[in-house]
């Protein structure tokens, strides 16, 4: 009976040591989970990272610090080794958001486009009214082309917030290729008017206005917005669209504006700006409706213009 008694106190004292030892391995990996915050704060990933994996050998269920390392991993750079952490913590937990949008990003930035376009969509749908996860669902969607598809969470997008000019241009440029000119023309006057600041944004928008406009057959608003559009500071490289306002804007004044010498004087500036299609240059000259074309192509001749 003693015996037994002995073995029973024994018992206890060993499940009460494993007891305490569990909680505090635990504690000690909040512990380390804590210290890898406060180094990524910092941005040191390496210590962080560290720290995170620290924390999860004496705590493999703190799930949190698992996704915290996956964010430290792909702040330097390592999106393989972030994914091979997010992956399987996203399919225990599918209904952990934080973690499905990290993975969503992730799969974006490592070229799965086809899985970040099918992660988005999800997500999409779990949370209809956040507006970045609506625009980061349509840029996914047109990064694999399916640009129909990715109307609908853009105008979701524009509809909860709408307020940065650059999502603007996109919604707009892709409802121009759906051919509601309309439309477009709106959406391209309204990120216009979006931002204080003179930006190459701006111009990317006044530009795409103004094509609308000229489709639509209003030429003197669309005279207004190439000039406009050539107001605005250019965004870098080859696609300023420099030349290609100018040449609009000197085509417009000729042909429905009349207005001889500012036309002129648009195609010169075109021309210097390296507008040199032959075919464009040439349509414009024998265009019927164009009256002075003898007096046209000897002025432009003599300011160099030659294709």
């Amino acid at each position: 009976m003693r015996l037994c008694r002995s073995l029973s106190i024994l018992v206890l004292i060993l499940l009460t040591s494993c007891a305490s030892l569990g909680e505090a391995s635990t504690l000690l990996g909040k512990e380390y989970y804590n210290l890898g915050n406060s180094y990524f704060e910092l941005k040191k990933y390496d210590q962080a990272a560290r720290a995170y994996e620290t924390a999860l050998r004496y705590a493999p269920e703190l799930k949190i610090a698992a996704l915290n390392l996956a964010r430290t991993r792909a702040e330097s750079g390592n999106t393989t080794g972030a994914l091979e952490l997010l992956e399987p913590l996203a399919a225990a937990d599918p209904e952990n958001l934080v973690v499905a949008q990290q993975l969503a990003w992730l799969q974006y930035k490592a070229g799965q486009k086809d899985k970040a376009a099918v992660s988005w969509q999800a997500l999409a749908q779990k949370l209809p009214a956040d507006p970045l996860t609506q625009f980061n669902t349509g840029v996914a969607l047109m990064a694999v082309d399916k640009k129909d598809e990715a109307l609908a969470p853009l105008d979701t997008w524009y509809s909860l917030d709408g307020k940065t000019p650059a999502g603007v241009l996109l919604l707009a440029d892709l409802v121009a290729a759906t051919g509601d000119i309309v439309r477009a023309g709106s959406l391209y006057r309204a990120g216009v008017a979006l931002s204080a600041e003179r930006n190459p944004t701006q111009r990317l928008l006044a530009l795409g206005e103004a094509r609308m406009l000229e489709e639509q057959k209003r030429f003197g608003e669309a005279v207004e917005a190439w000039k406009t559009a050539l107001d605005l500071p250019a965004p870098p490289g080859k696609d300023s669209g420099q030349g290609d306002a100018w040449f609009h804007l000197g085509r417009l004044q000729l042909l429905e504006i009349e207005d001889y010498n500012a036309g002129v004087k648009a195609l010169v500036e075109a021309w210097k700006a390296g507008y040199s299609k032959p075919e464009d240059w040439k349509a414009l000259l024998d265009n019927p409706a164009l009256k002075v074309r003898t007096a046209l192509s000897t002025d432009l001749k003599a300011a160099g213009v030659l294709w």
